[in-house]
């Protein structure tokens, strides 16, 4: 066993499933309050040039986000950025899918994005549809594929994932308090049920 010496004012850093690659977050000198996220190829066990992928992290919430971040199987990092207390951008690597997706804490939405293989799904344009009636948050649905964004549906309130097929609730009118149940898989979409309320996809159940 060998002990290298990476980097300093490093705040979090993950290390890739294989063991070749580590990306770190470390203190910006110029400004305390913000951070940079790096990598750096550790595969031959000593340090090399590290590689800037995003700059104006929020220090003070990267640390508490860390559980919404990780690799797709191919090893690609994806991670949150918040940039208020009102939106997070959703990045994968130095490439930004989504600008303003669904909190991971809010109660009208199932998760804020998932993860399957080397696929991301997720809501963005995540808001209140009517701001006079502040009842139902909706957004897009996109499925990161092959490197490609297509959008699956809009007025998508919440969204789960399961055995690579999309599951979500679509709502045909905002002031309605159900939905539409449908399940994407292949590009195309299918009808499953109607007048639903919420999503339940730890019981396997729906709620009418």
């Amino acid at each position: 066993n060998q002990t290298v010496f990476l980097d300093d004012n490093v705040y979090f850093a993950k290390i890739s499933p294989s063991g070749e690659k580590v990306y770190y977050f470390k203190h910006s000198s110029s400004e305390p309050d913000k951070g940079q996220l790096f990598y750096m190829d550790i595969s031959k066990n000593t340090a090399t040039t590290p590689v800037l992928i995003n700059s104006n992290m929020p220090l003070d919430v990267f640390y508490a986000e860390y559980m919404n971040c990780g690799f797709t199987k191919s090893e690609n990092f994806y991670y949150i950025k918040r940039i208020n207390d009102q939106q997070i951008e959703l990045w994968i690597e130095d490439e930004k899918l989504g600008d303003n997706v669904a909190f991971p804490t809010d109660q009208f939405i199932t998760t804020n994005f998932y993860v399957f293989e080397d696929n991301l799904a997720f809501v963005d344009d995540y808001k209140f549809v009517d701001e006079n009636y502040q009842q139902i948050k909706c957004g897009k649905l996109y499925l990161y594929k092959n490197g490609k964004k297509e959008e699956v549906d809009n007025l998508v309130q919440s969204f789960y994932v399961k055995d690579g097929v999309i599951y979500y609730l679509h709502k045909n009118d905002i002031y309605d308090k159900n939905g539409t149940f449908y399940k994407y898989e292949n590009g195309k979409k299918e009808l499953i049920a109607e007048n639903v309320n919420m999503i339940i996809p730890n019981k396997k159940a729906l709620l009418k």
